[in-house]
């Protein structure tokens, strides 16, 4: 049994299992040896089917730790012993799925209308939070960088995006915030520190793939030395036209520097691509158009402008009230017309296209979509915004008055307002009100 052990363990460890896996796969081959008292190399199929009725029936263990077991055999005679015809002997067990707690329909359309107006306000207080509280923007000049036209990708870079979402949104992240920081930090333009928020929106209107970033960007900054607060002009913060140049070579110099890393990927319609000379020359093509940057002023202050990003920050491509209908396999919603002056319209799509739409939008997994630069990193924003107030002359904001706690009068517990209605509301939505059980959809959130 010692040679056999140290027979297995030099296998683990040339197949590079981490030192953990190997304890367990060794403490279970241990366990089969000590329940038939003998070397498993002179142990076959009956053994191992009787082992497993042991597992189940005498020391009744999850089906979890079975497969551990079940692994740690198969890795024994398979990959040690060499024995590849026992590996139909030891199958892994199967899993219990459970089904999640089933809601009536009263139940999820109280639910449902309730984490509409939750979620805006957990959104609200994750915008507050990190860094934008209502402290901070109470003497800060805040002006809207509208990324869904500043840092606009032209339509070929589509495809591409689709099949590298992480590396290019990270680059799109990353060449659009370098390129306002080394801006505002040019003395032929602001000279100074800024700091400023961004969310990353993937979607048009029309639920095609748009990506772009929205940034939030206070209407000054600190000068580099962090002596005094620099204002920034009433009639721009930053040219769009600099921005415009500075933004494309930084994102096409990202793009080659990928390329030659060899981390891109082409699949589909994008393997023309990987074809030598094509990718150089779809780059030259990039650069010879113009991206298009613009930048807006808040219409509503500071507050508007939180509120605004507040709603989309963990909403997904669209939200329950702008989808009118779902009849006959097709799925109609409102959407907005840019082209042509912002017209409201109805569009009709068949479910697959829908979904399809749809699922364009889904980030891979810990992507972050909120960030934060310059004075507002994480790492430096505590002491620059109170640096920035100091300058300002400014002192925190008071918090608005907490609400009094209402009871309920059949249990008194403390009750939460979710949402208050008007009288229109509760006419035009006369379900809210109804007895009757109200027709559910799927929250997109």
């Amino acid at each position: 049994m010692t040679h056999l052990r140290q027979l297995m363990l030099d296998e683990l460890q040339r197949r590079n299992y981490s030192p953990s896996t190997a304890r367990c796969y060794l403490h279970a081959v241990e366990d089969f040896a000590k329940y038939f008292h003998r070397s498993p190399e002179r142990l076959g199929p009956s053994h191992i089917r009787e082992y497993q009725v042991h597992l189940f029936r005498d020391r009744k263990l999850s089906p979890g730790t079975i497969q551990t077991h079940c692994a740690a055999l198969r890795f024994l005679f398979v990959k040690t012993l060499r024995r590849s015809y026992l590996l139909d002997e030891i199958p892994f067990p199967k899993r219990p799925r459970k089904l999640p707690t089933v809601l009536s329909p009263e139940e999820v359309a109280r639910l449902i209308d309730s984490a509409q107006n939750l979620m805006h306000r957990t959104m609200l207080m994750t915008l507050y939070a990190t860094g934008l509280r209502r402290a901070e923007l109470c003497h800060l000049k805040v002006t809207d960088i509208d990324s869904e036209r500043m840092v606009t990708l032209p339509h070929e870079l589509s495809g591409l995006i689709l099949q590298n979402k992480r590396l290019l949104y990270d680059l799109l992240y990353r060449t659009s915030a370098a390129t306002m920081l080394e801006l505002a930090r040019d003395p032929k333009h602001l000279g100074a520190d800024i700091g400023f928020l961004g969310v990353l929106h993937t979607w048009g209107q029309n639920l095609e793939h748009h990506p772009h970033v929205h940034y939030i960007v206070p209407a000054g900054g600190l000068t580099l030395d962090g002596s005094r607060w620099i204002d920034s002009s009433h009639r721009f913060f930053l040219p769009v036209h600099a921005l415009s140049r500075v933004f494309r070579g930084k994102f096409v110099a990202g793009l080659k520097q990928l390329f030659a890393q060899g981390k891109l990927q082409f699949h589909g319609s994008q393997q023309h691509l990987a074809v030598p000379g094509r990718f150089p020359s779809f780059l030259r093509q990039l650069y010879q158009q113009d991206w298009v940057v613009y930048a807006k002023p808040p219409f509503g202050g500071a507050e508007h402008v939180l509120n605004y990003l507040a709603r989309y920050t963990h909403r997904v491509a669209i939200s329950n009230h702008r989808i009118v209908a779902f009849e006959d396999g097709h799925v109609s919603f409102r959407w907005r017309d840019y082209a042509h002056g912002g017209k409201k319209k109805v569009m009709t799509l068949s479910a697959h296209e829908f979904l399809r739409r749809f699922l364009l939008h889904v980030l891979p997994g810990g992507l972050v979509r909120i960030r934060h630069f310059g004075l507002f990193a994480n790492r430096r924003r505590s002491a620059a915004l109170e640096r920035c107030r100091v300058l300002l002359g400014a002192t925190a904001c008071a918090e608005p008055p907490e609400a009094p706690s209402l009871r309920c009068p059949a249990c008194s517990g403390i009750m939460l307002v979710v949402e208050r209605l008007t009288r229109g509301q509760l006419y035009f939505y006369p379900s809210l009100t109804s007895a009757q059980p109200r027709r559910c959809s799927v929250d997109s959130s």
